[in-house]
């Protein structure tokens, strides 16, 4: 049964999960002038864009991640975040040729956006007209399209985005597991039972 807690652990807005995306729109919500806490079960910020010691290998990214061309957003890694941003150039497509045979494209090059499609008809059985000539358009436009990402991956972002979370008055706690997740409709409110304690807000991001 959950009890109201009082102010000392009440908050305007709990993040649970500190990626990249949480981290942003909690300082965001600090500078707004809002009591904030982020809770993660790992022992540091990151969440998926954390890397993985894997075997021998150390720092390897558990996802695929770039950035589409964005000039605003673009600017804004480059200029205010002062990330390192560079031209994904090693982004393949790989296709299965039956067996173990395998071929990697570069993934906007014309015969990888074809290869792509054509499995896409097949699988559809849709072969139509209007369809290839959709496709001609479609490889027009993606021959030139370009996608960035951090020199630096992840590991880069994480580090220098630290600093900014560290200059803002938000919360912290790690290895904190929830247990229980109340809603109260009627007084609008958020519960959250973890093993470091019980803690209330007004909004909450998962």
């Amino acid at each position: 049964m959950f009890n109201k807690l009082n102010s000392t652990q009440s908050f305007d807005v709990i993040f649970i999960g500190t990626s990249m995306i949480n981290i942003f729109e909690a300082i965001y919500q600090s500078h707004s002038g809002k009591k904030v806490l982020m809770v993660d079960v790992q022992e540091d910020i990151g969440g998926s864009w954390k890397t993985l010691n894997l075997f021998k290998l150390r720092n390897v990214e558990n996802a695929i991640h770039y950035f589409l061309k964005d000039s605003n957003g673009l600017f804004f890694m480059k200029d205010i975040l002062k990330w390192d941003i560079v031209e994904s150039k090693c982004k393949f497509k790989s296709f299965h040729l039956g067996l173990n045979l395998y071929v990697n494209l570069s993934y906007k090059s014309f015969l990888a956006i074809l290869l792509q499609k054509l499995i896409e008809f097949k699988k559809k059985n849709d072969f139509k007209v209007k369809n290839f000539i959709d496709l001609f358009y479609e490889i027009k436009n993606s021959i030139n399209k370009k996608s960035f990402y951090v020199a630096g991956g992840s590991n880069e972002m994480l580090s220098k985005t630290k600093k900014y979370i560290d200059k803002v008055s938000i919360k912290k706690k790690f290895k904190c597991k929830i247990n229980n997740v109340y809603v109260n409709t009627e007084n609008k409110y958020v519960q959250i039972q973890t093993n470091l304690g019980d803690f209330v807000t007004k909004k909450l991001f998962i």
